[in-house]
């Protein structure tokens, strides 16, 4: 349900779901924005948009860089507050650090953040360097990333064609997939698996994988991640090894949330 559904509801607080907009207006691509690039890219009125952001100035959660703005680490205390509150942060760090030594790659959690993924915790105890390097606070894109895939594959196809028109498909490799048909039926098959694999699609030398993290209900309210290299592993391998033990470690960590 969008926002729009909301907005005759006495208990939506425009003003509120605005300044998130405004947040989740930045990201990977668009680490600094105009005033009218960010009134463009939510759909807000320009004065709004502009009082919108000077808050965030405020509050210290955006800076002025010239003509742009650009958010500061501060906005990563939302992420924390989320991890604070389901008591995420202590209860992923071992875990995820015993994970990472035992397939030697490092690991990571991962959630919906809008229309990217957001590495939520992550660990590289085997201190294996891949490049990128997705650090906590990290956006991923969602059509391209082995998390995306796996938490889109929980929703019908209707909700996903409704939020792949907000999506646009981008080649990053000869491998990725930017056919809508193409991704639908990864989609089944990631439905079928229980698992996503990404293998070489955002980049030549990188193949992730995730399985779910659910809650007591069910609901796949987070990703766990490894990713290795071609050079390391094989798909064949990474399916026969890596996705057992992700999956072992999944069932127990998935107690983590409520």
């Amino acid at each position: 349900m969008s926002n729009n559904d909301f907005r005759d509801n006495r208990n939506f607080v425009s003003s509120f779901a605005r300044g998130l907009a405004v947040i989740e207006a930045f990201d990977a691509e668009h680490g600094r924005l105009t005033l009218a690039e960010v009134a463009e890219r939510t759909g807000l009125d320009r004065a709004v948009a502009r009082r919108l952001l000077l808050t965030l100035v405020q509050l210290g959660l955006a800076r002025v860089n010239g003509r742009n703005y650009v958010l500061t680490a501060e906005v990563l205390k939302l992420g924390y507050s989320f991890q604070s509150a389901y008591g995420l942060g202590a209860a992923l760090k071992r875990p995820l650090d015993a994970l990472s030594r035992r397939l030697s790659e490092p690991v990571s959690v991962s959630v919906l953040s809008g229309s990217d993924i957001t590495v939520l915790a992550r660990s590289n105890a085997a201190e294996r360097h891949l490049a990128p390097t997705n650090d906590v606070g990290t956006k991923l894109p969602i059509l391209v990333s082995a998390s995306g895939r796996l938490l889109f594959s929980q929703f019908d196809d209707q909700e996903i064609s409704t939020r792949l028109q907000n999506l646009s498909f981008r080649r990053y490799t000869e491998r990725t997939i930017v056919d809508v048909d193409a991704y639908f039926d990864t989609i089944n098959r990631v439905r079928a698996d229980g698992y996503a694999v990404l293998d070489r699609e955002l980049d030549e030398n990188l193949i992730s994988m995730s399985v779910p993290l659910v809650d007591k209900s069910g609901y796949i309210i987070a990703t766990l991640n490894a990713s290795t290299q071609p050079s390391r592993n094989t798909l064949r391998e990474v399916v026969e090894n890596i996705i057992p033990i992700l999956k072992e470690s999944a069932q127990s960590m998935s107690a983590a949330f409520p």
